[in-house]
């Protein structure tokens, strides 16, 4: 049966929080938690009833656990550069905490949005899937570019198609999907240069066939918390078991980012 849960997540400026909705009684029902590890918990344990049969033998059932909701984490940081231009970096963690279904076909929202808390601009992005208890890193290609009012907070909403057992990126017919390799990323470090500071680093292709249009997205850390993110692409084919670097920029870089964390995916 399809399944639409709906993730909301809210961040102010430089920081991130966590806003998850899910389906109650037929309706939404929307729980705020201040601390990201209160709602990082495994869907609910599975319920175990016995019963007794007319023949006096023993039977136990049991009931296949809830599906919990995406837990997302997210941040983000804008700024002017030197001629007046504002940049934004927005990066998002997106968590599957079931251990007993994949998410398949997720569609992510972000809205910028202003101190009154209006929307001054949107970009959106899929994430064909999130294997059981996985997680996937997630950044607008662009948002917040030139935009005349300083954004004070991301939202970011992530709709799921279904959740479903875990048989890898193609293993849902319900969800149309293309199909992807995630690649391993060796390294990822902040590198400034003449125009400005990349993410740059090292990726190897796992698979047995060459991988193709490969997408980026990074998460750009401080103290631990999301403060921007990196999408972008690689044109270059990586051959099985072969190794390529790339480079990719983040837009707006947050002066304080210690951290970067990449995944890469291939579609073949």
């Amino acid at each position: 049966m399809l399944k639409l849960p709906v993730v909301v997540a809210l961040a102010g400026l430089l920081a991130s929080g966590v806003l998850a909705a899910c389906g109650t009684d037929g309706e939404d029902a929307i729980t705020v938690s201040e601390s990201p590890a209160a709602s990082t918990s495994s869907a609910e344990a599975a319920t175990v009833s016995t019963e007794v049969v007319d023949d006096g033998a023993e039977t136990t059932t049991t009931a296949a656990p809830e599906d919990a909701p995406l837990v997302v984490e997210q941040g983000m940081t804008s700024g002017l550069n030197s001629i007046g231009t504002r940049h934004t970096s927005v990066g998002a963690v997106l968590t599957n905490p079931n251990t007993h279904v994949a998410a398949y076909g997720v569609d992510v929202v972000f809205n910028l949005k202003d101190a009154a808390g209006t929307v001054i601009d949107t970009d959106s992005a899929m994430v064909n899937y999130i294997p059981a208890g996985g997680r996937r890193i997630i950044a607008p290609l662009q948002i917040g570019f030139d935009i005349p009012a300083e954004p004070a907070s991301v939202e970011v909403v992530a709709i799921v198609g279904d959740f479903a057992e875990d048989n890898g990126p193609e293993g849902n017919p319900a969800i149309f999907s293309m199909p992807e390799q995630e690649l391993t990323v060796l390294s990822a470090t902040l590198q400034p240069d003449t125009f400005g500071t990349y993410v740059v680093g090292q990726v190897s292709n796992p698979g047995t066939e060459v991988a193709k249009f490969s997408s980026i997205d990074c998460a750009l850390r401080a103290g631990g918390v999301i403060v921007g993110g990196v999408s972008g692409g690689i044109s270059d084919s990586i051959v099985p078991g072969g190794t390529i670097s790339f480079k990719a920029s983040p837009g707006h870089y947050p002066a304080n980012t210690d951290a970067v964390e990449c995944q890469i995916h291939s579609s073949f």
